[in-house]
């Protein structure tokens, strides 16, 4: 997936017909935070990627390389370069680890 935060949130907001206030007031953020993403001025925080997923329809995991797509589009060094692979790799795992204690939850036999 090579889409940015602000292309989907953009492509989410046209099909459904809603304004960014709505939106933001749907996901829990201010108006101007929403409107920052949907324009890739900014993204959201990595805690807000599991809501964000199911606001959008998608996989958490989707979401979270459409974060770090768009933050690498911004990377103009090398260093940033290697710093925002670290982050991918910690984010992942953490979702990861999140998914696996959801699934336990769910499934009381396991």
């Amino acid at each position: 997936m090579n889409q940015t935060i602000g292309q989907l949130v953009a492509a989410r907001v046209t099909a459904r017909g809603i304004n960014h206030q709505t939106a933001a007031t749907e996901l829990g953020v201010s108006q101007t935070a929403f409107s920052a993403w949907a324009a890739g001025r900014s993204v959201p925080d990595e805690d807000r990627i599991p809501q964000l997923a199911e606001w959008l329809g998608m996989d958490i995991a989707d979401v979270a390389m459409a974060r770090y797509y768009s933050r690498s589009k911004r990377v103009t060094n090398l260093d940033e370069a290697f710093q925002v692979l670290g982050e991918i790799r910690s984010e992942l795992v953490r979702l990861s680890a999140r998914i696996d204690r959801l699934e336990r939850l769910g499934d009381p036999g396991q």
